[in-house]
Parts: structure tokens; C-alpha cells; sequence
């Protein structure tokens, strides 16, 4: 479908077609959040060899909805929705009919395959009355009238499509009254979901071509009286002249030009990218509320259309292009739903759509809004408890630095930032960028920092409390003493008191003959060691909330001293286990190394959100007589 500049908005509406407050009935309690799902038209949208509209019958739609139940299901993907080309035809009162062809046992058998996997059914709709429907001119169902009675006179377009469909006049007796029959003929073959499309203004035309609000306030009524909860999004690049209208009448609203590049890929990055263009106008207006509560409906969400990034090549787009796809479509809180083949998902893709910070973002409904617009775009959500979710997004078809200061988000300070992909946690003051590769993006969290440090002081040595030190380098660490100890009360990183405390027993400790380096950075000053076949373990207990709720990881340093020996090391938390190589004459120079059965100087467990936990560290293998596991430190970083 065409592109066409979207109209600059104005929250004027004509005043015979003002909201309407109704009753919020079933719609408002669906449409708390966004929806996650599936959609079929990606796949009918493509000329890749074994898809396109042929490709949508039942037996695919039963094989679809069995992979969502154990693909993306579990991670709250739940309605299953099929586009255009289900129907084929019209029954006897002139609602349409399941094309028996490609449907032969009808929307109710697939209904009943969808619900039996747990999933929701939604199907496609489009304004005004076929033409077909017109000339046969059949009764509407429970009353007097009949169709040639509600058709608007002289004939006229009835959406985006042209003449296929024809206009109603729903100041006519029985127009409502037939919106109402298809809408209770839904609802009886068992469908929850209902994608309006063609509608005008919106959908490349603007309201002389045609006006479709009377038909959206028809389906939202006719949902209203239908006793099934049924989510209602129309349909497509909707007008943002008309936003308070939509919201009243709707659950979400598609605001850009389809996601398909109607070719052999399903999609590309010019039609992923474009909803960066638009969605800065209609981003303060979306939300469970948004900005007038009266609204019944609520405010909606922004439908970004479906998000193809499962399929690999077959999308359209590469990796780089399909994290910056998610990572936008879940901060402007859109429905996600992607349109891959749900057989072919790849493992890229599949970690994708089933990210978990990710997904909760989206989930939570709190709208990113836009700092930085051009090529070089920041987004940035307000989590509601002092923390900031950022998008930093690199349009342009180069490599480029894209930052953002913490007073343009509302926040100062030395402050950890939490690479959300990356899961890697650092500190920065008043300040962050990243060089992003050409359309690639960096997604962080940015807060106070919620670090516990330890530090296992041996021979009497302790840090200082403006000494740095770790991976994720803050000052304020806890010097405990003595090979053995327990209720050590723990401060974090500001130096507030945090209700934690930890207990220890190793078979030794000792200082580490480590220097300081350039930078202040240290590899603490001590370690907890244990003697051939020992186990070292450490508890923290008492966490406090912030942690628990959020999730945590462990960060586990390790730096003998080891001199001519070359040693291996296993550390445990829980039931994950990591072991560290700690090479001949690798004593710490000022850089961490994570290790993960590889060389390096320390261990991260992630993500644990326990209000406490036990590491134990054991010896695996030495090239001399000495096996060792050290301990030279902890830190628990919160996200």
C-alpha cells in the first residue's frame, strides 16, 4: 500500500462525530497492555516460492497456531490472526463467509484449534458493504430492512479499497443493526480480535475521499452489545488529525504504511525504518490511559505492524536491523506480533522476540518518548521509579556516535547503565554514547547504582572508601577480615547501609601482591583461598528489595597470584557453574577479563533474583602441587 504524509495532528474532530463516552464493557480490560502475537500477512504478502495467498488455508493456520502454542507462546505470545483472504463470499443475511476452498470446515474448526492451544483468534474486516452484497440485496438479520436500505445514496466508496466495498448510511434504520449481525456472527464462531482495514481518514486517503469514523464507532458499538471481549485495531497509517476519535473507538491503531515489502523477503529496512519518522507524533498519545482518562476505550496503543525478525535472511533485514526493529517496536509499548513462519524461526530471531526485559517493557505500557530526532535518534522511557529505559538508534548507513546526557533524560550523576543485549553493566558520569554500526542501536537502563562490593582483606589491608575497583568500577567496597566471619553488615556503592550481610569460610586468606594501576583501578586487595580439594563458599543473605525485584548478577573475581603455575577454577552459584583459567604470569594489569571455561580474571552469574545466595569455589586442575581456588572479591550489580 502506498505511502502518503501523514496529516499534522489537531485534536479538533467534527463535532456530529464527537467521542461518545460508552460503556468501557469488555474493551477496556483487553486492552490494558498491548497484545502479542501472530499475524498471516507477512507470509501472504511475500513471492517467496511456497508462500503468498495461496499459502492461507486451514491446514497452515493448524500448523501455524501448534508452533505458537510451543515457540513464542509461553513468552505471552497469544493471539493468532489471520488477515486478509479467509473470507469468500456472503451467507444469507449478507454477513461474509469462510471461503470453502481454503476453509472448507470453517472459521468456527480453526477457532476451535486456536482456543485449544490457548490462544486467542483474530480475523480481518473492512469497512462499508461488498458490492456483491449490495446487488443481491439480501435482509438483515432480526429486523425489517434490508441491505439496499442502509447503502448510502448516490452510491459512494466505502474505504481506502475503492468500489469493491460501498458506503453505509448509519443514519439509516438498520445499519447499525447489520454491523451488529457480522460482529455476533464473529463472536459466535469464537473470535477475540478484529483488524478494521482500509479506513479513512488513514490508509493513503484523507476525508474527502471518504469518512470511515461512523463505521469504527459501529464496530466499537456493535462490540459493546456482543457479550465476547473482542479487541478492535484499525487499519492503516491512520489519520493523527483525528486521535481523541480513535481512542474512543478503538484498542490500537495502525499509524503506519504496511511493514511488507511485498516482495521476496517480507520485509526491508526502508519500511521498517520509516516508523521512526512518524511515531514521534503519535507516541504521547498512546498508553493504558494516556492523556484524558474519560476516554472509555482508554488511550491505545501505536501498532507498528508486524515485527519480522525471526526468519533471518527471509525477513529482509540483517541482525543489526532486526534488534533495532525490536528494541523500537517494544519502547513505543506497540502490539507485538510477528508475521515469520513460525516453523522457520532462527535462534537470533527467537532470542529476539523472547527477550525478557524486552518484552517486559513493551508490557509495561510506559511509551519511550523522543529526546533526539534525525539520524542519530534517542528515545527514552520513564520506568516510573527513578530510572530511565534509553534507545539510542543509528539510522544513517555508517558507523556513527550517538549519546545522550542524563539532563536530557532528567537525571545527573555517576550512574550504572545496563546494557540491556549485551547484559553488561558499567558507570557513567552526566553522560553515555556508543559507536553504533549503520541502523544498529544500544537499548540501556540507566539508574542510581545498586552495587555491593566485597573486598577479602588479608594481612590487615583494606581499601580506602574513594579506592575503585571492578569491572563495573565504583568506589565504597566492603573490606572483610579473616579467612572465616559471618554477619558482616554490607553498604553499597553510595555508601548507604542495605540491610545485606555476608558470611564466608576458606581455608586461608592473603594480601595480594598486586600493585595498583593507572586509573585507580585495583584487583582488590586480598583473597579468600582454599587448600588442595577445599571448597570456599560465601553467603549474602538479605537483599533488599531493589534487587530481588529486578534481578541481579554476580560478579566473581579471581587473581591468585599464581606466578610459574598455570591453574582452573570452578566457581557455583545454584546449579550454574563457571570455570576460569588463570594462565602462567597473568597477574592482573588493570584489565578485567570475564571468563567462561576460558581464561580471564573473573566469573559473572546473571541473572538471580533471590533475596539471597551461596557461591562456593573449588580447585579443578594446577600444573604444580598447590590447587587453589581464589576469591579475591564480589560484586553484586543490580539491574
Amino acid at each position: 500500500m502506498k505511502k502518503l504524509s501523514i496529516l499534522s495532528r489537531t485534536i479538533a474532530c467534527s463535532a456530529a462525530l464527537g467521542a461518545v463516552l460508552l460503556s468501557p464493557a469488555h474493551s477496556q480490560s483487553i486492552a490494558q497492555k498491548p497484545y502479542m502475537g501472530w499475524s498471516s500477512f507477512s507470509l501472504q504478502a511475500t513471492t517467496i516460492s511456497g508462500y503468498g495467498n495461496s499459502w492461507l488455508t486451514q491446514w497452515q493456520m493448524q500448523v501455524q497456531s501448534n508452533q505458537l502454542k510451543t515457540t513464542l507462546q509461553p513468552y505471552g505470545y497469544n493471539y493468532f490472526n489471520i488477515d486478509s483472504g479467509w473470507a469468500g463470499g456472503f451467507d444469507g443475511y449478507g454477513r461474509p463467509a469462510a471461503n470453502t476452498s481454503t476453509f472448507p470446515d470453517g472459521i468456527p474448526w480453526i477457532a476451535n484449534i486456536v482456543h485449544g492451544n490457548g490462544q486467542k483468534l483474530g480475523i480481518y474486516w473492512v469497512p462499508g458493504i461488498g458490492s456483491d452484497v449490495y446487488s443481491a440485496n439480501p435482509p438483515i438479520y432480526g429486523t425489517p430492512y434490508h441491505v439496499q436500505d442502509i447503502v448510502a445514496q448516490p452510491l459512494a466508496t466505502g474505504d481506502a479499497f475503492g468500489s469493491w466495498h460501498l458506503k453505509i448510511d448509519f443514519n439509516k434504520p438498520g445499519a447499525q443493526e447489520y454491523i451488529n449481525s457480522v460482529i455476533n456472527q464473529f463472536a459466535s464462531w469464537g473470535v477475540d480480535f478484529l483488524k478494521l482495514d482500509g479506513v479513512v481518514p488513514g490508509s493513503d486517503h484523507d476525508i474527502t475521499y471518504c469518512d470511515n469514523r461512523p463505521d469504527v464507532q459501529a464496530y466499537h458499538n456493535a462490540i459493546q452489545q456482543c457479550g465476547r471481549p473482542m479487541w478492535l485495531t484499525i487499519s492503516w497509517r491512520i489519520s493523527d488529525a483525528y486521535i481523541p476519535f480513535w481512542q474512543t473507538n478503538s484498542n490500537a491503531r495502525r499509524i503506519d504504511d504496511d511493514i511488507e515489502s511485498y516482495s521476496n523477503t517480507l520485509t526491508n529496512w526502508n519500511q521498517t525504518s520509516i516508523r521512526f519518522g512518524d511515531a514521534a507524533n503519535w507516541a504521547p498519545w498512546a498508553g493504558p490511559l494516556g492523556y484524558n482518562s474519560n476516554y472509555p476505550m482508554g488511550a491505545g496503543w501505536n501498532d507498528l505492524d508486524s515485527i519480522d525478525v525471526g526468519n533471518g535472511s527471509m525477513d529482509g533485514i540483517n541482525n543489526n536491523e532486526r534488534q533495532t526493529a525490536m528494541t523500537f517496536w517494544a519502547q513505543q509499548c506497540s502490539p507485538l506480533y510477528t508475521g515469520d513462519d513460525l516453523y522457520h524461526l532462527d535462534s537470533y530471531g527467537l532470542s529476539l522476540l523472547t527477550n525478557p526485559f524486552v518484552i517486559a517493557m513493551d508490557q509495561a505500557g510506559r511509551v519511550a518518548k523522543q529526546v533526539q530526532s534525525g539520524n542519530s535518534q534517542v528515545w527514552s522511557t520513564d520506568n516510573g521509579d527513578g530510572t530511565r529505559t534509553v534507545g539510542l538508534y543509528n539510522l544513517a548507513g555508517s558507523t556513527a556516535n550517538v549519546g545522550v546526557t542524563w539532563s536530557a533524560i532528567g537525571l545527573s550523576g555517576n550512574l550504572q547503565v545496563h546494557d540491556v543485549w549485551a547484559n553488561t553493566d558499567t558507570m557513567a558520569n552526566g553522560s553515555y554514547s556508543a559507536s553504533l554500526a549503520a541502523h544498529a542501536c544500544r537499548l540501556i537502563k540507566v539508574s542510581a547504582p545498586h552495587i555491593i562490593s566485597l573486598n577479602f582483606v588479608g594481612g590487615g589491608t583494606a581499601m580506602g572508601a574513594a579506592e575503585t575497583a571492578g569491572a563495573v568500577g565504583v568506589v565504597n567496597w566492603n573490606s572483610v577480615l579473616g579467612q572465616t566471619g559471618s554477619g558482616a553488615g554490607l553498604i553499597d556503592s553510595a555508601g548507604a547501609s542495605t540491610g545485606a550481610s555476608a558470611s564466608w569460610n576458606a581455608s586461608s586468606i592473603y594480601s595480594t601482591g598486586i600493585t595498583d594501576t593507572a586509573g585507580g583501578k585495583r584487583m582488590m586487595k586480598g583473597y579468600l583461598d582454599t587448600y588442595s580439594g577445599s571448597t570456599t563458599t560465601v553467603t549474602v543473605s538479605g537483599l533488599p528489595g531493589y534487587y530481588t525485584s529486578h534481578g541481579y548478577d554476580v560478579y566473581v573475581y579471581s587473581d591468585g597470584s599464581n606466578g610459574g603455575a598455570s591453574r582452573v577454577y570452578k566457581y557455583t552459584i545454584g546449579a550454574s557453574n563457571v570455570q576460569v583459567t588463570d594462565a602462567v604470569n597473568t597477574d592482573f594489569n588493570g584489565t578485567y577479563a570475564q571468563a567462561n571455561g576460558s581464561a580471564g580474571n573473573y566469573a559473572r552469574f546473571g541473572t538471580l533474583n533471590g533475596s539471597s545466595f551461596t557461591l562456593s569455589a573449588a580447585p579443578v586442575s594446577s600444573t604444580d602441587a598447590y590447587l587453589r581456588a581464589p576469591i579475591n572479591g564480589i560484586q553484586i550489580v543490580g539491574h
